[in-house]
C-alpha cells in the first residue's frame, strides 16, 4: 500500500526544513553541553555574542540581525539582565531601546569565547573544516535569499 499524494516527507533528504531543524538540534546539543557549567545555553551565548558585536544596539536593530520577532528577542534578553550580563535603556530617541553588555557581561563573554571556540573546534574536527566552512556559506547563500523575497 503506497502512502497518499498529501502525506508530508520525512526523510531528512526530502524536506529542507525538517532536515535544518533536526541538525540544528543536533548541533544545539553539543554547544548546550559545552555551555553548561557557565550556566547559559547556546542561544544565550548567542545574543551575548550579537551584543558585543554590534556594540549598544536598539532592540529593533538586534532582533532583525538574529531574525526574531521584538517579543520573542525581550522575553530572551530578561534572563540575562536579570543576571545582570546586559542592560537595556532608552536610546537618544527614547522610543528606542538599547541593549548593550555590562561590565559583567564583558567579563562573563572572556570565559565564553574560549568555550565557544573548543565547541566550535570540536564540531569542525567532526565534520570536517572545509565542510564546515562549506555550510556556513551555503546557509548564509540561502539567508540572503529567504530576506530578499518580499513574499514571505
Amino acid at each position: 500500500m503506497t502512502s497518499p499524494p498529501h502525506t508530508p516527507p520525512l526523510a531528512p533528504s526530502e524536506c529542507l526544513g525538517f532536515s535544518l531543524r533536526k541538525t540544528l538540534r543536533g548541533f544545539a546539543q553539543i554547544y548546550d553541553e559545552a555551555f553548561r557549567p557557565l550556566g547559559i545555553k547556546a542561544s544565550q551565548y548567542n545574543l551575548l555574542a550579537a551584543i558585543t558585536h554590534l556594540g549598544p544596539v536598539a532592540q529593533k536593530d538586534l532582533a532583525g540581525f538574529l531574525c526574531l520577532d521584538k517579543t520573542t528577542l525581550t522575553r530572551n534578553l530578561r534572563p540575562l539582565e536579570r543576571e545582570g550580563l546586559i542592560r537595556t535603556m532608552p536610546g537618544a530617541d527614547r522610543r528606542v531601546r538599547e541593549v548593550s553588555l555590562t561590565p559583567l557581561g564583558e567579563k562573563f563573554m572572556a570565559k565564553a569565547y574560549p568555550v565557544w571556540q573548543s565547541a566550535r573546534d570540536r564540531v569542525a574536527a567532526r565534520m570536517g573544516e572545509n565542510n564546515m566552512d562549506t555550510l556556513i556559506a551555503t546557509l548564509a547563500t540561502a539567508l540572503d535569499a529567504i530576506e530578499s523575497d518580499t513574499t514571505l
